[in-house]
């Protein structure tokens, strides 16, 4: 799903399943479970994708 949402042409489809929606559901996952370090690399990678996406789409607002 979160390559979905990061994808360009998926913007503004899914509008309440927005990166700060993932963002919160993986950080709530991350505080809730007991994760293996495997798992762990994996949300790691996830909110890394996430953040670069939001740094894009806020550098497109700011270019405009």
């Amino acid at each position: 799903m979160v390559q979905y949402v990061t994808r360009g042409d998926a913007v503004g489809v899914l509008v309440p399943l927005d990166h700060e929606y993932w963002e919160k559901r993986i950080r709530a996952l991350e505080e809730t479970h007991e994760l293996i370090a495997s798992q762990r690399k994996r949300l790691i990678k996830l909110l890394d994708r996430l953040g670069s996406y939001a740094q894009m789409k806020l550098r497109r607002r700011t270019a405009a």
